[in-house]
C-alpha cells in the first residue's frame, strides 16, 4: 500500500518527497507517465524512486539522472 492508500503498481506508481511533488503530480519519465502516490525515508527533494514488477527490474533499470516532464496537480 502506498501513503495515499492505494495498491503500488508498476509502470504507473512514483515515490516522492510530497512537499516538491504533491501527490497526484503526474511526472513523464521516458516515454511513460507515472503518478505520485507514495514517499519514502530517503527519498528527499527532487529524487523519485519508481515502483518496478521485481528487484531485477530495479537492478537492471539502475540509478539514473534524467529530465522529466512535470505536470502538477490541480
Amino acid at each position: 500500500m502506498t501513503a495515499t492508500g492505494k495498491k503500488a503498481r508498476p509502470k504507473h506508481t512514483i515515490a516522492v518527497d510530497p512537499k516538491v511533488f504533491p501527490y497526484g503530480t503526474k511526472i513523464k519519465i521516458g516515454k511513460r507517465w507515472y503518478i505520485a502516490e507514495d514517499c519514502g525515508g530517503m527519498i528527499n527533494g527532487k529524487h523519485i524512486d519508481i515502483f518496478m514488477k521485481n528487484h531485477k527490474r530495479v537492478e537492471k533499470f539502475g540509478k539514473k539522472h534524467l529530465r522529466v516532464k512535470v505536470r502538477y496537480k490541480k
